[in-house]
């Protein structure tokens, strides 16, 4: 019994100690965009639309369609984006998913992503 004991002793610290594990996470390296660099929508912007949120703002899913060739039509109206203010604080499609003050449930823009976003809408948000 005492043999028994001590082998449950002996496997339960061994769990216990292999449970104790920390991946060191590193953080995002964001570079500074400069403010005279003209943001496409076409090779910037989009990219992050498709990749991040289109599985699910797709047609027939969630508004607004962010599919290949419906995100700028769908994104471009005063609802998603302020550009009588050109305020990117005041645009959805910048203050719904953003790092730090995101109210998205799922998905949030990195940092860099953000600055592409924010960039764009300060630019005019162009479909170009």
């Amino acid at each position: 019994m005492k043999k028994y004991s001590l082998y449950l002793i002996v496997v339960f610290l061994g769990f216990v100690l292999n449970a104790c594990v920390y991946d060191f996470v590193a953080p995002e390296i964001v570079t500074e965009i400069p403010d005279d660099q003209e943001i496409s929508f076409a090779t910037d912007v989009l990219p992050v639309l498709t990749s991040e949120c289109a599985s699910c703002h797709n047609s027939g899913g969630q508004s607004p369609d962010l599919t290949l060739g419906n995100a700028y039509q769908s994104i471009h109206t005063s609802k998603y984006i302020d550009l009588q203010n050109n305020d990117p604080a005041a645009s959805l499609i910048y203050t719904f998913v953003a790092p730090d003050a995101s109210t998205h449930s799922w998905k949030h823009y990195t940092s860099s992503q953000a600055q592409f976003i924010r960039l764009w809408i300060e630019q005019g948000a162009k479909n170009n």
